[in-house]
C-alpha cells in the first residue's frame, strides 16, 4: 500500500521523535521505517503498527 510520506513526517515532528524512535515504538525495523520514508510502500499489518502508534488512523497514513 503507498503509504503519504508528508502525513508521517508531519505527525513526527509534532510529536518531537525521529525515524529510530517510530521504529522502536511501533515495534518495526529501522529499515522498514527508512524504506517507507523514500517513498516505498508498507504492508497493512506495517501501516496498523505505524497508525496506533502516531495515534491516528490507518487511512490517514495512506496515499490515494
Amino acid at each position: 500500500m503507498n503509504v503519504d510520506i508528508k502525513k508521517i513526517t508531519n505527525l513526527m515532528c509534532k510529536q518531537g521523535m525521529n525515524q529510530r524512535q517510530l521504529a522502536e515504538g511501533a515495534g518495526v525495523s529501522k529499515n522498514t521505517v527508512s524504506s517507507i520514508m523514500r517513498g516505498g510502500s508498507a504492508k497493512v499489518v506495517t501501516i496498523g503498527k505505524l497508525s496506533r502508534y502516531l495515534d491516528c488512523k490507518p487511512g490517514e497514513l495512506l496515499r490515494m
